[in-house]
């Protein structure tokens, strides 16, 4: 995960969103007079199936991918 600091000293008075975008988030921030958009995009693949969420991270060029398998009920975290 990525953050990015924004000027001023007021915390964020509007937000918007539109997640029809494909692929990813369109973000909208409002800071005192200042208005913020921003793109946010995912660097994993990632379903939902019964009671675990599984996600798939590429790895470096020769490496592969990684999948994790999360149980959201037991919160039991597997690797493969």
């Amino acid at each position: 995960m990525r953050t990015l600091a924004l000027p001023g000293s007021s915390p964020v008075s509007c937000l918007s969103w539109d997640g029809s975008a494909s692929p990813g988030l369109k973000l909208g921030l409002c800071i005192e007079n200042s208005l913020y958009f921003a793109n946010v995009h995912r660097d994993y693949k990632w379903t939902y199936l019964r009671q675990s969420h599984v996600l798939v991270y590429t790895l470096k060029a020769n490496e592969g991918d990684l999948t994790v398998f999360w149980d959201v009920k037991s919160n039991v975290i597997a690797s493969r």
